[in-house]
């Protein structure tokens, strides 16, 4: 049997002719649950101080001060009630590296015998293409001492004459199962009349979002309008602002503060802790959804965590339980999710129309296909290296047709950078179909790269020598905004990379629990259903699009009679992995050999999927003990017709492994087993530290013409950094040197340069910069500075002669003003050039 690297390559479901697959059949699939979390509770802090959120510095005049009123209403009412805000400075005000966004955030906590548990207020600022995005936010928020409704007030402006307004008094229960919430809360109100006001309006339309989650989590008590004046309507939609809207969002807080904040209503025990645990549920899906997967994109990962330091759980709130149910839905905040509506890019929006979510990227076409029901796109918006070249075999598929490879040996690595959503979980699959597309007999071998982490070596030559393409997979978690796949030579490389197709599947959160994907990634080595031997089956069976394959040995196989829930499994299996199992007779043994491939020793990730293949009755079970490699797996299993799903994690494996099933003496019939997933643990994680990643993806987009592997992470894998980048050998991965002497580079240096702390020496000099030399008062480790004989313009820094570690100025013929720092005159034992060239005095 062949052995198996640190990433197996398979053969692809592809055909390499034009075909049709026939449709796929009909069958059953299966079940488990997942995991409880433990609500958040938001912690607020206590200082004093006016908060920057009162300052609302890029609003309309009327929106501001309808702002400026809405909190002066609360601050009256409930001030006295409410400990100070604690939040530090750099959380109350914070801004993105480009400062193309910008925001402010303040948490005030109630006092002791306050029904306040806290009142957040907030608003970002945008520059977009399309013009400027401000978005205001008033969330109040009780505690389980009364279960009067929680506030929302959310403005969205995407142009001084056009805006969204969200507003709700949002119901701690429900609706349906208590009829009395809503006569007291709402109908008692009268909230309803604010919604009629605003009917009236001819500029008023009702928004319906394009998302489908906020359309779920809104409640049926909530405001949401879209209010457009036209293009020329900047001053009615000040006098509306002025008019109707402040008189309507000021009664909305009136009611709130008058009916709900000042509820008297006292609870039982019992509903205290029930109100607990779904208002932890709310705070928890607005940490997990708004702020996790949201900031980083909006503004940068550093800035994230330090505004999510605000958020941490509190143990003392009670865990929900798994067993109960509720029509409660968790509503987080609008804010973030219309915020990436307005700003994501036209590839995120077709990827979030695919019918199977995700990337499917066609490397070398120039047009869009569908092949199976997958679109697929081209590769050009995700990667600015190599050439493209067509594949000569005669009908091959579309996804096939073209390749993009990689002559330029100067290169350190060639990479595809992807939008990701951080934290969530993604399948990538590389594929490979050589087709001599460069005139010779075998393709070549090279590594692959996912950030900053070697994934694998692509060796294809068996594959293709037997007319087949090949595949590579693995799953990870996203740990930034972007992901990126590279392709990088190695000592066995003889010719060009190549690559023909890169998938990036979108995961569910439960899919492949129990992994630390913060440490490790998981490299597919074999997926299978078993007790057959026919084609693979994929999307549409499949809607994540993994491929599992036939597998079939000596055992009797038998057919499914019975229909499960793939919901129900962690790893959402397709159902036609059921469709049949591998089994023997009844007190016999099932021994099973499988993976069909030798395994390095390491550690991996099992799953085994089982189901009772009989009709279901209160007679369809069979229980067993399962060993794998000889070890206990899981003993006593029961396997009914619902199904069932095992897996471990770190499982350490080597050689050839066998899965044997030993029936209970009770057990009515023999052991069954259906499918299986075996994946490799793969370490990964390190990574470039944030700041200094975001500072060089700065500085490339600066630069007009950067070395094409300006891409990925700047420093891993070691012998594969940027071209001119210098890192630290230990500790944190830090960028200490850039030397791109004589590129003959264009553009400008950005101010972000200043972020990059750990530097050491900066040679840029021979090249073709413009623009003003930036500041540099942070790199306090700065040893030498060359930018001579570039075009820079304006004067000199005066804070680079307060650098003390800074022995080398080297800024001579370029296009600098002005006079010469003091600062840099009375720098002592410093080698500093000046002239010629420059206009200084």
């Amino acid at each position: 049997m062949p052995s198996v690297s640190s990433s197996s390559s398979f053969p692809s479901p592809f055909r390499l002719l034009s075909s049709r697959r026939p449709p796929p059949r009909p069958c059953s699939s299966a079940a488990i649950a997942g995991s409880n979390r433990r609500p958040n509770r938001i912690r607020a802090s206590m200082s004093g101080g006016t908060s920057p959120v009162a300052e609302f510095p890029y609003l309309p005049p009327s929106h501001r001060e309808l702002m400026l009123d809405l909190r002066s209403a609360v601050e009256a009412r409930l001030g006295p009630h409410l400990l100070p805000s604690a939040v530090p400075p750099d959380v109350l005000s914070f801004h993105s590296p480009s400062g193309a966004s910008r925001g402010a955030l303040d948490i005030r906590s109630g006092g002791r015998d306050s029904p306040v548990d806290f009142i957040l207020e907030s608003w970002l600022h945008c520059e977009l293409p399309t013009g400027a995005l401000n978005i205001t936010t008033l969330f109040a928020f009780l505690d389980a001492s009364t279960d009067a409704p929680h506030l929302l007030m959310e403005f969205i402006q995407s142009s001084p004459s056009s805006l969204v307004l969200f507003t709700d008094l949002l119901p701690r229960k429900d609706l349906v199962l208590h009829p009395d919430y809503l006569d007291e809360f709402y109908q008692q109100t009268n909230l309803d009349k604010p919604r009629q006001e605003l009917a009236k309006l001819p500029q008023v339309q009702p928004y319906c979002s394009s998302s489908l989650y906020i359309r779920s989590v809104l409640s049926p008590t909530a405001i949401a309008v879209c209010i457009n004046c036209g293009e020329d309507g900047q001053s009615v939609m000040e006098d509306m602002m002025r008019g109707q809207l402040d008189t309507i969002c000021k009664e909305i807080v009136r009611i709130w503060l008058h009916a709900c904040a000042s509820s008297s209503k006292q609870l039982g025990e019992t509903e205290r802790a029930d109100l607990l645990r779904r208002d932890g549920l709310i705070k928890n899906k607005t940490i997990e959804i708004d702020l996790a997967a949201n900031l980083p994109r909006m503004f940068s990962p550093e800035v994230a965590n330090r505004v999510g330091l605000q958020f941490q759980p509190d143990e003392q709130c009670p865990s929900p339980s798994s067993s109960s149910s509720s029509a409660f839905s968790p509503r987080p905040s609008m804010l973030l999710f219309h915020f990436l509506e307005k700003t994501r890019s036209p590839i995120s929006l077709l990827r979030e129309n695919s019918t199977c979510a995700g990337y499917y990227i066609n490397c070398g076409a120039s047009q869009e296909e569908t092949t199976g029901g997958i679109q697929w796109i081209p590769d050009e918006g995700f990667i600015n290296a190599g050439n493209v070249s067509k594949i000569g075999t005669p009908d091959i598929v579309p996804v096939l047709a073209t390749v993009r490879y990689f002559p330029d040996e100067s290169a350190r690595k060639y990479c595809y950078n992807i939008p990701v959503a951080r934290g969530a979980k993604y399948l990538i699959r590389s594929t490979y179909y050589y087709g001599g597309f460069d005139g010779g007999e075998k393709p070549p071998v090279f590594d692959q790269i996912i950030d900053g982490t070697k994934w694998s070596t692509v060796d294809t030559a068996e594959n293709y020598a037997g007319g087949l393409t090949a595949y590579y997979e693995i799953v990870v978690a996203a740990q930034g905004r972007t992901l990126s796949f590279c392709l990088a030579r190695n000592n066995q490389t003889t010719s060009s990379p190549f690559i023909s197709a890169l998938e990036l599947v979108s995961l569910e959160d439960s899919m492949y629990n129990g992994t630390d994907f913060a440490k490790y990634a998981l490299s597919t080595v074999a997926r299978h259903r078993f007790g057959y031997d026919g084609e693979i089956v994929s999307y549409p069976d499949d809607p994540f699009n993994r491929y599992w394959e036939a597998f079939t040995d000596s055992n009797p196989y038998v057919e499914c009679h019975s229909n499960v829930t793939p919901s129900e499994f962690w790893n959402r299996p397709p159902e036609t992995v059921f469709q049949r199992a591998l089994t023997t007779s009844r007190g016999k043994k099932l021994a099973v050999q499988w993976p069909p491939v030798t395994l390095p020793s390491a550690a991996y990730y099992v799953a085994l999927y089982f189901q009772d293949n009989r009709t279901p009755s209160p007679f369809s079970w069979r229980v067993f003990d399962v060993t794998v490699d000889g070890r206990e797996f899981y003993k006593g299993l029961n396997v009914s017709a619902e199904g069932v799903m095992v897996y471990g994690t770190q499982w350490s494996l080597s050689g050839k492994v066998e899965i044997v099933m030993t029936p209970s003496s009770d057990s009515p019939v023999g052991p069954v087993i259906n499918a299986g997933e075996i994946l490799q643990m793969v370490p990964f994680g390190e990574k470039t530290i944030t700041r200094d990643v975001i500072s060089m993806e700065e500085l490339a987009r600066n630069l007009k013409n950067p070395p094409p592997d300006w891409r990925g992470d700047p420093c891993l894998p070691r012998q594969h950094s940027w071209t001119g980048v210098s890192c630290s050998q230990s500790g944190s991965i830090r960028i200490v040197g850039l030397n791109l002497t004589n590129f003959g580079l264009s553009g400008s240096l950005p101010s972000s340069i200043n972020n990059l702390t750990a530097l050491s020496n900066i040679w840029l000099s021979g090249n073709n910069l413009s623009g003003p030399i930036p500041e540099m008062s942070s790199l306090r480790n700065l040893v030498s500075l060359h930018l001579e004989d570039n075009q820079l313009s304006g004067s000199i820094p005066s804070s680079l002669g307060g650098l003390e570690n800074l022995k080398e100025i080297y800024l001579q013929n370029n296009k600098l003003t002005g006079n010469v720092p003091e600062s840099l005159k009375k720098k002592a034992g410093a080698d500093i050039k000046l002239g010629p060239g420059n206009q200084i005095d």
